[in-house]
C-alpha cells in the first residue's frame, strides 16, 4: 500500500529533474548522478516508482551495476507516477470516475505545482481547494440518492423520478460558484431531521432540474449551485418553523393505542380458539369408557367385539384431539408471526418519530422511548402466552394417549 513517504520520495526525485517532460503516467528528465541521488533512485526502484535504468550518452545502463562509473555524470531517468497520488494535470485526476466524488487524501498535479495537495491542508493551488469543496457537496448529494449504476448515473425517486450523470472536467470545478456551500454542509452535518432533509434535497433537485434534458442536468446544477443552496435552506427553514410537536405527540399516542389493540386482539383470538383443546379433551374423556367386566363372562366373539369397539372409539377421540391441537398450534404460530410484523412496524415508526424530534426535545424523545418500551413489554407478554398455548396443544394429544392407556 502506497503511503505518504512514497509520495515524498517521488516529490524529491521530481524536483531534481531538469526540464522534466510529462506524459500521462511518467516524468522524464536529466539529473546529476551523485551518491545521494543514486541512493534515492535505488530506494525508488524497490517501491516501483523507478525502473532502475539510466540513460547516458543515449545508451541505457543499469543503475545498480554502473553506479560508480556513472557517478557525477548527467543522466536521464524516467520516474513513474504513483497510482491515485500523482497526476499530470487536474483532468488526469478527474479521468477516474471515483475522483469525481471522492478525492485522494493527498496528491500532486505536476502541471500546476511541485507541492503535495492535501485535504484540510494549506494548498498552494486555488483549483485544488475548489475541488475539495465541490467533492464535499457531491458526497452529501450522493448520500441522498435512491439508486446509482455504473458511470455515476444517479436516480432520485422521491415524488417523481429524476436522473443525471455525474461528470465534469477541471474547468467546471474551477468556474462553478460555491457561495453558500458552508451553510448547506452545516445543515446536512446535523443529525436533526435527517430523513426530511433528504426529501427536501430531492424536491429541490426536481424543482430546479426537472425541466432540463437528462444529459444537461448535472452541468446545469454546477452552474446554479448558489440557487440550489438558497432554495434548499429556505425549504428546510420553512419545514422547521412549521414542524408541530403536538401533531407528533398525537401521532405516537394514536399509534400506541393501535398497536396495543392489535396485540390484544391476537391474544384474545388465540385464547378463544385454545378453549377448543380442553373442550375436546373433556369430551374425549367422557366418551372413553372402559370395557364392562361382565362382558368377559360372555363368548369370546362378544368380548373381542367389545374390545375393538372401545379401541376404535378411543383412537377416534385421540385423532380429534390431535387435529384440534394442531390447528390451535398453527393459529398461535400465525399470531406470533403477526406480532413480529407489528414489532417491525412500530419500531420503524418510533425510530422515524424520534428522528424528527430536535436534539433539545429530550422530553419528547423520552416519551417515545417509553412507549417503545411498553410496546416491547406487551409484545413479550403476548408472545409468552402464545407459547404457553402451543405447549398445551402439544401436550393434549399425549395426555389423551396416556389416559387411554390407563383406562
Amino acid at each position: 500500500m502506497l503511503i505518504m513517504s512514497d509520495l515524498m520520495l517521488f516529490k524529491e526525485l521530481y524536483e531534481l529533474l531538469l526540464e522534466p517532460k510529462l506524459s500521462e503516467d511518467s516524468a522524464t528528465g536529466g539529473l546529476t548522478l551523485t551518491d545521494d541521488v543514486a541512493s534515492k533512485l535505488l530506494n525508488a526502484e524497490t517501491k516501483g516508482i523507478y525502473n532502475g535504468i539510466v540513460n547516458y550518452d543515449s545508451q541505457p545502463f543499469s543503475l545498480s551495476s554502473n553506479k560508480e562509473s556513472l557517478a557525477g555524470k548527467m543522466v536521464t531517468i524516467e520516474i513513474d507516477y504513483l497510482v491515485d497520488q500523482v497526476f499530470k494535470n487536474p483532468n488526469s485526476l478527474l479521468d477516474s470516475k471515483t475522483h469525481l466524488i471522492y478525492p485522494p487524501e493527498q496528491f500532486m498535479l505536476l502541471d500546476l505545482s511541485n507541492e503535495i495537495q492535501q485535504k484540510n491542508g494549506n494548498n498552494n493551488i486555488e483549483w485544488t481547494d475548489k475541488y475539495f469543496e465541490l467533492t464535499q457537496i457531491l458526497q452529501v448529494l450522493s448520500n441522498t440518492k435512491d439508486h446509482s449504476d455504473v458511470g455515476h448515473q444517479w436516480y432520485f425517486l422521491h415524488r417523481g423520478k429524476l436522473e443525471f450523470t455525474v461528470e465534469y472536467n477541471a474547468d467546471y470545478a474551477e468556474l462553478c460558484d460555491l457561495d453558500g456551500h458552508k451553510i448547506f454542509l452545516e445543515i446536512m452535518d446535523s443529525d436533526e431531521h435527517r430523513q426530511q432533509k433528504i426529501y427536501i434535497i430531492q424536491e429541490t433537485l426536481v424543482k430546479l432540474l426537472g425541466s432540463e434534458k437528462t444529459n444537461q442536468r448535472f452541468t446545469k446544477l454546477l452552474s446554479m449551485l448558489p440557487e440550489f443552496f438558497i432554495t434548499f435552506e429556505q425549504s428546510y427553514r420553512l419545514f422547521v418553523a412549521s414542524f408541530s410537536f403536538d401533531d407528533l405527540r398525537k401521532e405516537y399516542e394514536e399509534r400506541y393505542r393501535e398497536y396495543i389493540s392489535k396485540m390484544n386482539e391476537s391474544l384474545s383470538d388465540a385464547t378463544t380458539k385454545a378453549l377448543a383443546i380442553p373442550a375436546s379433551l373433556l369430551f374425549a374423556i367422557t366418551r372413553m369408557e372402559s370395557v364392562d367386566p361382565q362382558i368377559f363372562k360372555m363368548s369370546e366373539t362378544v368380548v373381542q367385539t367389545a374390545i375393538n369397539s372401545a379401541r376404535y372409539q378411543h383412537i377416534a377421540m385421540i385423532t380429534v384431539i390431535t387435529i384440534v391441537s394442531i390447528l390451535v398450534w398453527l393459529l398461535s404460530q400465525s399470531h406470533k408471526n403477526s406480532l413480529n410484523a407489528i414489532e417491525t412496524e412500530y419500531s420503524n415508526l418510533m425510530e422515524r418519530l424520534s428522528a424528527q424530534t430536535q436534539s433539545d426535545e429530550s422530553e419528547t424523545r423520552k416519551k417515545i422511548t417509553g412507549i417503545l418500551s411498553q410496546l416491547d413489554n406487551r409484545k413479550s407478554s403476548v408472545k409468552k402466552m402464545l407459547t404457553f398455548i402451543q405447549w398445551i396443544a402439544v401436550l393434549s394429544p399425549l395426555l389423551s394417549v396416556l389416559y387411554m392407556a390407563i383406562r
